[in-house]
């Protein structure tokens, strides 16, 4: 049953069954669901714990919404105030009704879903063009004028924390004419789902999904494997009080004993760590960049595979960049290399400064032990790295190389 372009329909679900699970409660349905109007509310229960599925509303905003006194309310033309309530008469075919950003019981938000009730009685006429305008709504929301109670929905504006609450009238003809009163404007929160009486998920804000209770650290899990609550591998979130923000594996039991945590950004995408009060960054892309203050220390690698080398030397072009303080150069056979007996890797002038009479067998590495120097060195132009054979030509294989290197930039 498709309900999102029905008209307003009560859903009484009784005591029924969705897939073996006890269902009871009600929903209350409109015709948009975009813009609901009105409370829903679905509660399941199993033999352990109850889960509602819901929507509620926060703090009142509006004072004296029930107009015992008119105080706190200021009514410009076709807008007078009545017996305990604004009567509107048209006019001069506009008016308003405002009460102050300052007059509000509790500051509003930007961007915020607000819900507005209102009572509507002595309607003469087809009144309409009667608005909630901005910019405290984000686009002017019509207000239907029928007698009995109203309630629609609305997005905030982007600048409604500062603006004044206003209810534009715009009549359409000399017998136009009805009461308002008993207004209330509350922020719609959402326990969209609430499971027993402690695990919350709210909508914070538009596209936002918050886990929380306001007093409790909360807990997020993602399990690989789960037998039990004793046996398990899973990733867990959590925001601890007052300092601990952990992102972690966590195993037990039959879990593994290792759990890798891998955080890995696609393409040419950074991972960034982030200090914001110092302006320091942490960055991971093929390497890792340290900024403060908009200057940054990149810790980075170059990498080549030099495949069936031939002749006395096999160059792996340009892989030191310019303007680099090279760490070292480490390698890897990757195919047995065939011809001479070993092989040295240099710069091109130091003929075996990063490795001397290397094995040609395949899974053969070199990291900076074998290095016949240790100075680090800066290189201000683009610089080679070259194998040459110990004794007859190459004949065949491959060897990846790495550079491994710091660069730094000036402040922006």
């Amino acid at each position: 049953m498709d309900l999102r372009h029905a008209p307003r329909t009560l859903l009484s679900l009784g005591a029924v069954n969705v897939s073996g699970i006890p269902v009871t409660g009600q929903v209350a349905v409109w015709n948009d669901l975009d813009t609901l109007e009105g409370s829903a509310n679905f509660t399941f229960v199993d033999s352990t714990s109850t889960l509602t599925v819901g929507i509620g509303s926060g703090a009142e905003l509006l004072v004296d919404g029930d107009f015992s006194s008119f105080a706190n309310w200021t009514d410009v033309g076709d807008v007078s105030e009545g017996t305990l309530a604004y009567d509107y008469l048209f006019g001069i075919s506009s008016g308003t009704l405002t009460q102050a950003n300052a007059t509000l019981a509790v500051a509003p938000k930007n961007n915020t879903l607000y819900e507005f009730t209102y009572t509507i009685s002595n309607e003469v006429g087809s009144v309409n063009n009667i608005e909630i305008a901005t910019p405290f709504a984000s686009v002017a929301t019509d207000l239907p004028i029928a007698d009995g109670t109203q309630t629609v929905q609305f997005t905030s504006g982007v600048a409604a924390d500062v603006a004044d609450f206003v209810i534009s009238f715009a009549g359409n003809g000399t017998n136009e004419a009805f009461t308002i009163d008993d207004v209330t404007l509350k922020e719609v929160i959402q326990p969209a789902v609430a499971w027993g009486s402690d695990v919350f998920l709210f909508r914070d804000g538009p596209w936002e999904l918050g886990l929380r209770d306001g007093t409790h650290d909360n807990f997020f899990y993602v399990y690989g494997t789960f037998t039990d609550a004793n046996n398990y591998e899973r990733l867990a979130v959590y925001a601890g009080s007052p300092i601990n923000h952990i992102i972690e594996s966590q195993t037990a039991g039959t879990g593994g004993d290792n759990i890798n945590l891998t955080v890995r950004p696609a393409g040419s995408g950074l991972l960034t760590l982030g200090v914001a009060d110092t302006g320091t960054t942490i960055q991971m892309h093929g390497g890792l960049i340290i900024s403060r203050q908009f200057a940054q220390t990149r810790l980075l690698s170059n990498s080549a595979t030099v495949s069936t080398p031939s002749g006395q030397t096999a160059t792996a072009t340009n892989l030191i960049p310019a303007g680099c303080m090279l760490i070292g150069v480490t390698s890897r056979v990757l195919t047995a290399v065939t011809g001479p007996a070993g092989f040295d890797i240099g710069d091109g002038v130091d003929v075996d400064r990063f490795g001397n009479s290397i094995s040609v067998g395949l899974g053969t590495t070199t990291n900076i032990i074998n290095a016949t120097t240790s100075a680090i060195t800066t290189f201000q132009a683009s610089n080679d790295v070259v194998l040459t054979s110990d004794g007859a030509d190459f004949t065949g294989g491959s060897v990846k190389l790495v550079a491994h290197y710091i660069s730094i930039t000036a402040p922006t």
